[in-house]
């Protein structure tokens, strides 16, 4: 009697977040597709299945997360105008419907218990693209010069950062049944640090010694790292970084940590002088209210 192979429902939805809502696929036009086709798909699967999210419990992320899209939409509809690289309105509806999407599809999980058998899904997807992406910078390391710069998942930051996330995945499907091993842990950061090394990407080799030392300071402090108190406070010190990054380039043990060490010039590749002018963007228009719409950084940062 021949086996057929049967896959769920829920494996199939969460293939296809994954694809839309974590990787990019530059070497393949049919993506944009695929993205907008797995929104209407979980949208209507979203939908069909209110009740699970409309509990007092989700009630205040699912406020802050709509109001969060609501004041994203309305800035990027008033800066549709300024950018010539894309459309930050259509931009910014793409995105937020990726976003609530998997938001409400993660809380209806956790109603019918079924977070660990997407997290598998994930890790096992991250995976497989992570062996062709790593494989084709092994067999072909100048290929992503004909993609603009794109290795196959995207840039060499989403490619250093995917590594990350599959080493966070494998950890977290573990944990209920604290199988994790540490030397499957360890060979994952060692390759993120070959791979950090191989795409040039400094962000790696810091992210993955960042990314050890606070797997360190979890495995004694987990509550705390749990608490949303601690990542509002980081968010606030990330975004005040702009306001001291100044003296904080000045100082001479980071100068020479990023000239000397990383191999970068004090300005960490231009980053610096934006970070400068930051301020002045933001108190200008009324910027710091309403922002500049969804994905307009880098276009702002150039004409700086």
């Amino acid at each position: 009697m021949r086996k057929v192979l049967i896959v769920s429902k829920t494996t199939l939805l969460s293939i296809l977040i994954f694809l839309t809502q974590f990787i990019t696929l530059p070497y393949f036009s049919w993506y944009n597709a695929v993205k907008y086709i797995t929104i209407v798909i979980v949208g209507v699967y979203v939908v069909s299945r209110y009740k699970y999210f409309i509990k007092r419990k989700y009630f205040l992320i699912n406020c802050l997360s709509f109001l969060f899209g609501g004041m994203l939409l309305w800035s990027s509809f008033q800066n549709r105008n300024q950018i010539t690289t894309r459309n930050p309105f259509l931009a910014a509806i793409v995105f937020i419907a990726l976003f609530l999407t998997f938001l409400l599809f993660m809380e209806i999980m956790v109603e019918k218990n079924m977070v660990q058998r997407v997290l598998n899904v994930f890790y096992k997807v991250a995976l497989v693209i992570l062996i062709i992406n790593d494989l084709l910078i092994l067999a072909y390391p100048d290929l992503y010069l004909a993609y603009g710069q794109n290795y196959f998942v995207g840039t060499k930051f989403e490619v250093v950062y995917l590594h990350f996330l599959l080493v966070c995945l494998y950890i977290a499907k573990n944990k209920e049944n604290g199988t994790k091993n540490k030397a499957a842990i360890l060979g994952m950061l060692v390759w993120t640090f070959i791979i950090g090394v191989l795409v040039e990407c400094s962000t790696g080799l810091v992210g993955t010694i960042i990314l050890v030392a606070l797997m360190l300071v979890i495995k004694n402090r987990e509550q705390l790292f749990l608490n949303p108190v601690l990542y509002a406070v980081v968010q606030a010190l990330c975004f005040g970084f702009i306001f001291f990054c100044e003296a904080v380039l000045n100082n001479p043990t980071v100068e020479n940590f990023i000239i000397n060490i990383l191999g970068k010039n004090a300005t960490m590749s231009g980053r610096a002088n934006i970070y400068i002018k930051v301020p002045m963007l933001l108190t200008s228009h009324h910027a710091w209210m309403t922002g500049f719409g969804y994905a307009t950084s880098y276009e702002l940062g150039r004409k700086l």
